[in-house]
């Protein structure tokens, strides 16, 4: 298979791509060079070329791009990034999708539990309702942007919640603030 992972510098992507990798598939890291460009939304959007070259040589394409949610604090104008970065990619590379000749088999486009916030002893599903704080703000745009591919493709939303690990995610500033 074919896999075109936006993030592949993050602490997911990379993992996701060495793994990937080593089961033998074929896999690309999207260039940040052609997302970072000016994202068209209106009427006459047209993505970049190179991004629509890059979506239809994918069989699979992976979006985990975004601001890190691990850095302190967010600041007004942080927050303003962690939710323009995930909407600007996003966009992007759905506006690729539908222009591609051959769009890929699936976009896989990361979200967050955020979308439930803080609700303690209740069971929450995906049926369950969006909370109404800046993380449940952010992915209700950030999966709004990715929904819009699915007349090309299958979408599927991956809602992670804390990533811990060796070497990063949230582990690391979990370790520092038990050490002080």
């Amino acid at each position: 298979m074919r896999f075109l992972i936006s993030g592949a510098t993050g602490f997911i992507g990379s993992e996701l791509l060495t793994q990937a990798l080593a089961a033998g598939h074929e896999v690309r890291a999207l260039d940040r060079s052609v997302i970072t460009g000016p994202v068209n939304t209106g009427p006459d959007a047209a993505p970049h070329p190179d991004l629509v070259t890059e979506v239809s040589w994918a069989d699979v394409v992976v979006n985990l791009a975004g601001a890190p949610l691990t850095r302190l604090p967010w600041t007004k104008s942080y927050r303003a990034e962690i939710v323009r970065s995930r909407a600007r990619v996003t966009t992007a590379i759905v506006q690729a999708i539908l222009a591609s000749p051959t769009p890929p088999q699936a976009l896989l486009s990361g979200s967050a539990v955020g979308y439930y916030g803080s609700r303690p002893g209740e069971i929450l599903t995906e049926r369950s309702s969006a909370d109404t704080g800046f993380l449940a703000m952010t992915v209700r745009i950030w999966e709004a942007a990715a929904r819009k591919a699915s007349p090309a493709t299958r979408v599927v939303l991956l809602r992670t919640g804390m990533v811990l690990g060796p070497g990063g995610g949230a582990l690391a500033p979990l370790q520092l603030t038990t050490r002080l």
